[in-house]
């Protein structure tokens, strides 16, 4: 080897970073580049090696000088974009996959990855542009169709979703499990659809499949035959997900006194007195809380509210659930950092929806910050979203598993039963100490049974003037990702109303709260 090429010492380089020998890789990169340092890809082999090491800030210096010597070098956008996404750098990382498509526009990866990206960042339809042009680029790739199928989904776009995920299914012929998934999630299934479910159930038998795949498609099986009728059928291959899910997540066990601490802490702690007496907090009315245990309809109402032209969506956002008012709810903070923390979560709200009036924070658990964040938020207005005990806990037993690691609570229907009435527990306490004009509670039944009177009232209570846009809220064309995306785009049904009833025989510790 001639010590005095650099290329030669670049090519040894890629050699050793293919068989993930990083460090003599990075070693050989280093050599290419003492020998010449104004070759672009060099920098770029190094920034990918270094990455890959673990030496992330190395890697972004390596890539940047990259881009200095050559701003079209592709990887290196792409790389970078891609470490500004993961590290949630939302502005950096659209700027840079941005260069990267225009660099390479018949890139797959590049406009798939930017898709992604999108989609992570709330942008349905930007997404979908960019999915789209993966599919042209790659017609034959049945991932890029699975991945057109989700992006579809989230933009309500539901007919050409199931057209996707059927076109993915139709160039794979190991049929995947997630496919499944995307399809059943995206249509109510119905006996004209048996064919679909003779497949899954073929998956299902077949050997080699994930405990992780198992679990998506049981679930998924359990959607589809609850769609078409057959409950029994349903329950069963719903309790073989609970199975899967307990295999894979074998965490803490469920900590009940955890449970009951919370609960006891607040209702010691945020006294109807010591709310009235907090002096510190910010006088903004800008954000709406929707609060109540997850599946009672706090996706149908925010629906509903962020129909509203004054009124944005920020989704579920982990914001107190990140600060230190979760990690020790009863502890006292300066007014300082209170102020600092109130100050962060606004200027939060206003980011997800700029010149709005007011902003929508749909993160069903911040039901348990509720003294906290009232303290903070005085002129807040909280929605609370209550639906039938039963109805909310079967739903809640069948449609998380698809979630990535769903609470050890919901694997198990008497801890889940537990769980519903710690929450009836802290809630009653929340509705003796909150003021009743900053407090509303929202019954499911009652927006399904009146829907006109019930979003009047809503509007009213959230000092809002009355908009007939409230009145059609599946015409909302903002993004939504939760298990019931597909339900909040149609008119409103009465068929999740009393769906307890179908799963009678199947009930079990669920009868304690009949």
């Amino acid at each position: 080897m001639n010590d005095r090429d650099p290329a030669l010492h670049d090519e040894l380089g890629l050699l050793l970073f293919k068989r993930r020998r990083y460090n003599e890789a990075i070693a050989s990169f280093r050599s290419a580049l003492a020998l010449d340092s104004d070759v672009a890809s060099y920098h770029e082999h190094l920034g990918q090696a270094l990455l890959d090491d673990g030496q992330s800030t190395d890697a972004i210096a390596s890539l940047h000088r990259a881009l200095s010597i050559d701003p079209s070098n592709f990887y290196s956008l792409l790389l970078l974009a891609h470490m500004a996404f993961t590290g949630g750098r939302r502005a950096e990382a659209i700027h840079y996959f941005q260069r990267a498509v225009e660099v390479d526009p018949s890139s797959y990866q590049a406009h798939l990855r930017y898709s992604n990206a999108l989609l992570e960042y709330g942008d349905a339809a930007g997404a979908s542009d960019h999915a789209r042009c993966a599919v042209k680029l790659q017609p034959a790739n049945f991932l890029a169709y699975e991945f057109l199928g989700e992006v579809l989904q989230r933009e309500g776009k539901f007919t050409e979703a199931v057209a996707a995920y059927e076109q993915a299914l139709f160039l794979n012929k190991t049929p995947r499990a997630s496919t499944f998934q995307g399809l059943v999630a995206a249509k109510k299934i119905t006996a004209a659809d048996r064919s679909i479910v003779d497949q899954m159930l073929a998956l299902a038998d077949a050997a080699g499949l994930s405990k992780r795949d198992e679990l998506i498609l049981q679930a998924s099986l359990g959607k589809a035959l609850d769609d078409i009728g057959d409950y029994g059928p349903a329950f069963d291959h719903l309790q073989i997900a609970r199975k899967c899910a307990k295999q894979l997540y074998r965490g803490k066990p469920f900590d009940r006194g955890a449970i009951i601490h919370t609960t006891e802490t607040c209702r010691r702690h945020f006294t109807r007195d010591i709310l009235a007496r907090c002096s510190y907090g910010v006088q903004s009315d800008l954000p709406i809380l929707i609060v109540g245990m997850p599946r009672s309809g706090t996706t149908l109402l925010e629906q509903i509210v962020s129909s509203h032209p004054q009124v944005g969506a920020a989704g579920e956002l982990n914001f107190w659930f990140d600060s230190a008012l979760a990690r020790d709810v009863g502890k006292s903070f300066e007014a300082g950092y209170a102020n600092d923390l109130a100050v962060k979560y606004r200027m939060l709200l206003r980011s997800m929806a700029p010149g709005k009036k007011r902003v929508t924070d749909k993160m069903p658990l911040n039901f348990s910050l509720l003294g906290p964040i009232h303290m903070l938020f005085p002129n807040a207005r909280i929605l609370h979203c209550r639906r039938h005990p039963v109805d909310t806990c079967l739903s809640l037993l069948m449609n998380t598993l698809s979630l990535p690691e769903p609470p050890l609570c919901l694997l198990e229907p008497a801890d889940t039963v537990f769980a519903y009435k710690e929450y009836l527990r802290l809630m009653e306490h929340w509705r003796e100490v909150l003021p009743a004009d900053r407090f509303l509670e929202v019954d499911y039944e009652d927006v399904v049974s009146d829907k006109d009177a019930m979003t009047r009232k809503i509007i009213a209570f959230c000092g809002l003037e009355w908009d007939s846009a409230c009145l059609h809220h599946e015409l909302n064309e903002r993004t939504v990702d939760t298990p019931s995306k597909w339900q909040v785009r149609q008119p409103i049904f009465s068929s999740s109303v009393a769906r307890w009833k179908k799963y009678v025989p199947w009930l079990g510790p669920l009868r304690e709260l009949l």
